[in-house]
């Protein structure tokens, strides 16, 4: 890390023994990690001064930034100002012994909190920077950036009275024609979304009938979608007039947009536009 010129946060005694027998070729650059209230990782108020004065003794390590992190910006207002309130303060005696060139406090969801946060230089964008809102209320518009796609690898007429996939959970009351899409649970498709979730093709909602599978998901065509195999199809995005958002996806297997996002499978191929 240090030899690499990347920074990181310190916060146990662990760090600082493994700081004593270092043998680096540059100096490390630390952040000072403060638990203000979330009981996350972090010093509490009262353990920082002895952490700090230790810290201080070693000559190969350079105080580069002190930061907390915020629980409930996006819910409770007063409990966010009393987390800020006790960083300005650990902050403020920790600046009467050493310059601090980076602070920070506030993540997507405090960010609307910054007039309240004088004491910090650094805003620590996650989630909205990817245009998805950490709650409803978020005041900024923000456009979401990624897309999720796949395409169609078979297209089957299937009868009335057929039932679909494992536990053969949905039955066709009259004919449908189904799409078999090559995505699934193992991909980052959640299997909350058997019976619910819905897809686009040629800019129309498809509902997922049965449920998802490890790698495979079927959805039914309407009669007005003339289609092909290798036809694209949109998970999370727009197409046409349609759109399918994050955050629709997280209200119908009830979790959050972050889960969403960062659960689809690394191994799926990324196109950055």
């Amino acid at each position: 890390l240090i030899n690499n010129n990347i920074e990181f946060g310190v916060y146990n005694q662990q760090h600082l023994q493994a700081l004593q027998n270092v043998n680096a070729k540059k100096i490390a650059k630390a952040h000072l990690k403060i638990d203000t209230g979330m009981s996350r990782l972090g010093l509490t108020p009262n353990e920082v001064w002895p952490y700090f004065k230790k810290l201080k003794t070693l000559k190969q390590v350079q105080l580069q930034g002190v930061f907390s992190h915020l629980a409930v910006a996006d819910e409770d207002v007063e409990f966010t100002k009393q987390q800020i309130d006790i960083f300005k303060e650990v902050v403020a005696e920790l600046q009467k012994q050493v310059k601090i060139p980076l602070i920070h406090l506030t993540n997507s969801a405090g960010s609307s909190f910054m007039q309240d946060q004088s004491c910090c230089n650094l805003l620590r964008l996650g989630l909205a920077l990817y245009g998805l809102k950490p709650s409803p209320n978020y005041p900024a518009q923000l456009k979401p950036a990624l897309s999720f796609k796949t395409k169609i690898i078979q297209i089957k007429n299937v009868p009335a009275g057929a039932q679909i996939s494992y536990g053969l959970t949905h039955r066709f009351t009259q004919p449908a024609v189904i799409a078999v899409l090559p995505i699934g649970y193992a991909d980052g498709y959640d299997r909350g979304l058997s019976g619910c979730g819905e897809v686009l093709i040629k800019g129309q909602p498809c509902p997922v009938r049965g449920r998802v599978c490890m790698n495979l998901t079927m959805v039914e065509l309407s009669a007005k979608i003339k289609t092909k195999v290798g036809e694209e199809v949109v998970l999370i995005g727009q197409q046409g007039q349609n759109q399918i958002t994050a955050d629709e996806i997280a209200q119908k297997i009830s979790t959050i947009n972050y889960e969403i996002v960062t659960r689809i499978n690394p191994q799926i191929k990324r196109v950055a536009i």
